[in-house]
């Protein structure tokens, strides 16, 4: 992590025999983490996204904020349209449609694609604001996520159930035990703004 590159010798720990660090060396390099070079050995594109996602301090992996797409759509009778978990974690609370943003995704291509998956077709969504949600319980941080938040008006038929979801019209008109914390938040803000907002909250479970 601290040179573009170094050769064998610069690398192997002192008093560590040759054949088993080189081993070690070999390993990395199978995985694809390391390459070989004329200058010596270097991290490869794999190994500089691996050390990308390490914390500096103990040089393990480090958990960030979720980056997801929450898709609100609301039914000519105001209603709506919730997904209720069938897993942990928040297993039974009903939630908007949301989805993971992949990574070399744009934010259009994203929303195209938790748009097909989920619904089967391209709705007209219309970008809301950025939320970031952060759950509790206790002192124990549940989640973290940073959202990009969706609105649209639709009558669409509820989607296929699955293993990890069940879906429903809902008319949020006010608040319960099995609404995810900040989806009635989430709900009233989107009701009284028409321009774009930026949503931050934390919640205790």
């Amino acid at each position: 992590m601290q040179a573009e590159s170094l050769k064998f010798s610069e690398l192997k720990p002192k008093g560590m025999e040759s054949n088993i660090f080189m081993y070690h060396l070999k390993y990395l390099i199978n995985e694809g983490l390391v390459k070989k070079s004329k200058n010596g050995y270097g991290l490869s594109a794999k190994g500089l996204n691996y050390v990308d996602g390490l914390s500096s301090t103990n040089l393990r992996p480090r958990k960030q904020p979720k980056l997801i797409a929450i898709l609100t759509i609301q039914n000519s009778e105001g209603h709506w349209l919730l997904a209720k978990r069938k897993t942990q974690p928040y297993i039974n609370k009903l939630m908007y449609p949301s989805g993971k943003h992949h990574i070399g995704e744009t934010l259009d291509e994203h929303l195209k694609r938790e748009s097909l998956e989920k619904f089967g077709t391209q709705l007209n969504f219309k970008y809301f604001g950025l939320a970031e949600i952060e759950i509790l319980d206790g002192d124990t941080l549940m989640s973290h996520v940073l959202a990009n938040v969706y609105y649209c008006k639709a009558n669409i038929s509820l989607p296929y159930e699955d293993e990890r979801f069940s879906y429903q019209w809902h008319p949020l008109s006010k608040a319960s035990d099995n609404l995810m914390p900040g989806t009635l938040d989430l709900c009233q803000q989107i009701l009284k703004k028409d321009s774009i907002f930026k949503f931050s909250q934390k919640y205790t479970v």
